[in-house]
Formats: structure tokens, sequence, C-alpha cells
């Protein structure tokens, strides 16, 4: 997986550095103003991680829940074999 700041560093290099963003004078500023650019981009990167974390957490919990339903309906097969290969259909 790429660096972000290498991502970060072909945008502003490839992009800013075309001569039509020069004719622009809030592009320009942007462009001449890298605390502004490196800003913006690490708070955008930090938004992206927090979101990919609640999903996470909520792909777990999901999880959880589904385990629990398994184990429930599990406990009606009187049968050890046959309940553990019905949880096993759901364990991938």
């Amino acid at each position: 997986m790429p660096d972000e700041y290498k991502i970060y560093k072909v945008f502003k290099d490839d992009i800013f550095g075309d001569k039509i963003v020069h004719l622009n004078p809030y592009l320009s500023n942007i462009r001449n103003n890298e605390n502004f650019l490196e800003n913006y981009f690490i708070n955008k990167i930090k938004e992206l991680k927090d979101k990919i974390n609640c999903y996470d957490k909520e792909i777990r919990n999901l999880n959880f829940k589904i385990d629990k339903v398994v184990d429930s309906l599990a406990w009606w097969i009187p049968i050890k074999k046959i309940r553990d290969k019905f949880r096993g259909k759901f364990l991938i």
C-alpha cells in the first residue's frame, strides 16, 4: 500500500505543477501555501481512518450478534455432531 504522503507529493507535483493552475489566482495561492495542502490531506486521511475503524467495530458487533443467533438455534439440535456441523457452516 502506498504511503499517504507519497500520494500527496505526486498530487502536489503533478497536478499543481500544471501551467493552467498558475493562471487561477485561488489555486495558485493554495499551491504556494504548502501547510494548507499538507493539513488538508492529513485531516482527510485521519477522517478516512476513523471511518474505517468505525466500520470495523460495527462489523465485529454484527458478527457477534450473528454468532449469538447461531448458538441459540444450535442449542435446539439434540445431537452434538449435527449441532457442531450446523455451527461450522456459519464460521467461515
